[in-house]
Order: structure tokens, then sequence, then C-alpha cells
């Protein structure tokens, strides 16, 4: 079992060399979602501030900012934003939201990779930039402080994404497992089997796909867990040949077959919770 495990992690990293984002302009994009506490007293407006071009955003200056404001006050923003200058080149980008209302800003459609948040105070006609930030995970969380000189951490909602890694790892043991008794593998052996394989390659596969999410997004998934399915089946196929010898070899082969089908199929019902 040690040499397997070795075998099972060397072909899943193996098969991420060869991994790519998606290029396309369909499914899930990168997002920014920043959540303001402490947030300023009447109408302000939030903003990522670039230090490149990015996607349809480009840079805002004085003569092309008209095109995308609306009023009075989200000019007096858009002005304030054009004040600030720095050494790293970072500048007005064309998305600016109001956020007073729910305290929160998302930019979900090609978002900088690297940016400040700025935010811009109507009432106290006060601007606030944070430090740089670069963005890491494709749907990416912040919550920044504006009273607390603009601190910034971000949410990584690591509790989420462990709970959902282990019940999908307890879910495909436990279906495979029930499934094997049915079909008649019920001795220690073949029980014993049946958890430490299944036990290695869901987390192996689990774990690889999460970081596939954290980098690349829910759409991968699609793309991936198939292929990482068919590499988990293959495994387990040939490990349950050669363990359960005194099984029927179809029965063995139609039992991995149907048991890797099904928890493909659990799994993408759990994508959509």
């Amino acid at each position: 079992m040690k040499k397997l495990s070795v075998i099972i992690a060397a072909v899943f990293f193996l098969s991420g060399l060869f991994i790519r984002p998606v290029s396309a302009d369909m499914g899930p994009k990168p997002s920014v979602t920043i959540t303001i506490s402490d947030p300023p007293e009447g109408h302000y407006y939030v903003t990522l501030l670039g230090n490149e071009e990015h996607g349809p955003w480009g840079f805002v200056n004085e003569e092309n900012m008209e095109a995308d404001v609306s009023g009075e006050e989200e000019t007096e923003a858009y002005k304030a934003f054009l004040t600030y200058e720095d050494e790293g080149g970072y500048r007005l980008l064309n998305y600016v939201s109001e956020c007073s209302e729910d305290h929160e800003f998302k930019w979900s459609y090609y978002p900088p990779e690297n940016f400040k948040i700025a935010i811009y105070s109507v009432k106290d006609q006060s601007l606030k930039v944070s430090q740089a930030i670069n963005r890491e995970a494709f749907e990416a969380y912040y919550d920044v402080n504006f009273k607390n000189e603009m601190s910034v951490s971000e949410d990584t909602r690591l509790g989420r994404r462990i709970a959902l890694f282990a019940i999908r790892v307890i879910v495909t043991i436990g279906v495979e497992l029930l499934l094997g008794v049915i079909l008649g593998y019920r001795s220690k052996s073949e029980i014993r089997t049946i958890i430490i394989t299944n036990l290695i390659t869901q987390v192996t596969l689990n774990l690889f796909m999460s970081l596939i999410d954290y980098s690349t997004g829910a759409y991968a998934w699609l793309i991936f867990f198939p292929i990482g399915e068919l590499i988990v089946l293959v495994i387990e196929m040939i490990v349950y040949l050669i363990k359960f010898k005194d099984q029927n070899k179809f029965k063995t082969v139609l039992y991995s077959m149907f048991a890797n089908g099904l928890t493909l199929y659990l799994s993408f019902i759990s994508l959509m919770f």
C-alpha cells in the first residue's frame, strides 16, 4: 500500500503539469469580492487601482472620464481617484461602484491581478488606499477595514473548503464500500482493500481538485474531475483485480466502473450546493 500511495501521488502530480487555465469567454470568470468593515458615513465609492490595463478595463484620465460616470457625486469620486499617484503605477481603471448600502464591492469580470483597494468618502471628501495586493485565488474574497488604516485580510473560506473536502471523501468511500458489500465483497481483506484504496485515491483526487478549484475556479471541475476519476478508475480496477483473486474478474471490472461512475455523478451534484 505504501508503494501504491506513491504511484497514485506521482500520477496526479504529472497530470497537473499539463493543466493550464481554460481560456474562453464562457463559464465562470475570476472575481474579487470586498467586504468593507467600519465603513465611512454616508455615500462612498470603491474601486481597484491597477498597475496595468486588464481585459476590457483601461486606464481613466480626465479626458475620457465623462463616458464612464453619471451624476455629480460619481464625478467627484472619479476625480478623487484620479488624484492618486504612486511609484508602482497604480491608476484608476474604468470600474467604480457606490457601496454604501450593502458595504460590498464586487468586480466579477476580469478584475486586475495586482491592485490596491481605494475608497472615497463623499461626506468627508477623503480618499484612502490600501497596500498593494496580488490576487492568487480565482474567486478572491477580502475584508478591508476603512477606519483601521485600510487594513486588508483575505478570506480563503478554508473552513468551507475543508468541510466540502471531507464530505466528498467520506461519501465516496461510504458509497463504494456499501456497493462492494452488496456485490459480495465482504471479507475483512476485501473491505480493508476497498477502504484503504479509496482513502488514498479520493484524498489525492479531492486535494488535487481543491487546489485547481482555488486557482482556476469551479468550472475546472467539469474538465479535470472526469479525467481524475478516470485515473482513479484505472488504479482501483488494477488494485481490485490483483487483490480480489477469489472474485469473478468481470464482476470486479463492472464494480469498479459502476462505483466510480456513481461517485462521479454524486460529486457533480454536490457542486450545486
